[in-house]
């Protein structure tokens, strides 16, 4: 049997210790049979509910027997609005862009005052449709130069195919002769 020389904490436990003979308990012993004593005892205990939690109950059981409808007669507005701010955001920042590139594009033109690049503007746009102009007059001439050149060689082609015809069917009579035959040669011989 060992002695120590810590003491024992008078505790009721201990008191039933010393009257029934069994072991005394230290006090770490003690404090970890209390707080597993406290654990239990919360386990079994209800809590009774916070005030938020009755309100979030509440809220849940009227959302019980929402329909599909309803749920969209509540969100549907909602989005709404979020696609409205998000268009009207897009567009002002297409704006914005737009802006920023016409005054990159006006600060690069010639002259000093806004007057003097808008003229140089529309000179530049009057030059390109002119460009055009004469682009489409051009095709214009290159297409009935086409149709002129394919009327001229149609007969010529014309004939150049009855031509072929001809010489193939007198290449087929002549490799039929019963005299000549037109053959691979074996081996050349």
């Amino acid at each position: 049997m060992t002695f120590r020389n810590v003491q024992i904490p008078f505790t009721p436990k201990n008191l039933h210790a010393l009257r029934t003979g069994s072991a005394l308990l230290d006090q770490h012993q003690e404090r970890h049979q209390q707080a597993m004593a406290l654990r239990a005892a919360a386990a079994t205990i209800d809590i009774p509910p916070v005030p938020c939690d009755r309100e979030r109950d509440a809220r849940l059981r009227a959302y019980e027997g929402e329909t599909a409808y309803d749920r969209w007669m509540r969100w549907g507005p909602v989005a709404g609005i979020v696609l409205a701010v998000g268009f009207v955001g897009v567009v002002t920042i297409m704006l914005a862009i737009m802006s920023v590139r016409m005054s990159n594009a006006l600060d690069t033109l010639d002259g000093e005052s806004l007057s003097a690049k808008l003229e140089t503007m529309l000179d530049y746009g009057i030059a390109s449709a002119k460009n055009t102009h004469a682009a489409t007059g051009n095709v214009v001439t290159l297409t009935a130069h086409a149709a002129t050149t394919a009327a001229m060689a149609a007969p010529k082609l014309q004939h150049a195919v009855n031509d072929t015809t001809s010489l193939v069917d007198d290449l087929r009579s002549w490799s039929f002769h019963p005299s000549i035959a037109i053959a691979p040669g074996l081996n050349g011989r």
